[in-house]
């Protein structure tokens, strides 16, 4: 991982301002969402960070919008991963409460059957009591 000198990251945002971020972040060697963040970090604002061209330069806004479409379509696809794992934790959620459920259920039965078995009673007479 690269680090930058203050110094760099000016130089960075400077040529970004000039020919756009996303042709800086191609010409410097650094990534375009680097280029925005270091960009934002300086206080650029909003619309100088995603489109600070001059006049006349179509391709390079074109490059920054095919650039930001990439990016919604990445984040997208991680969204939908990241909804597809948060519905199987649920599922899985659902799964081990009815599990914990039926195993409350189980400790209270052996809990009754053991309390019968050391009341010494016969079953017979247990039996007559709980359906009365």
């Amino acid at each position: 991982m690269a680090r930058y000198t203050t110094e760099q990251k000016e130089a960075v945002i400077n040529r970004a301002r000039e020919i756009g971020a996303a042709a800086a972040a191609k010409a410097e060697g650094v990534s375009y969402p680097t280029v925005l963040k270091w960009m934002k970090e300086s206080g650029a604002a909003a619309a100088e960070k995603i489109v600070s061209l001059p006049a006349g330069t179509i391709s390079s806004i074109d490059g920054q919008i095919e650039q930001t479409e990439k990016e919604i379509e990445e984040l997208n696809a991680d969204l939908a991963k990241k909804k597809a794992a948060l519905k199987a934790l649920k599922k899985a959620r659902e799964k081990a409460e009815k599990v914990e459920q039926k195993a409350a259920e189980a400790a209270e039965k052996k809990e009754l059957v053991e309390t019968i078995l050391k009341s010494g009673r016969p079953v017979e007479e247990i039996l007559s009591l709980l359906q009365s």
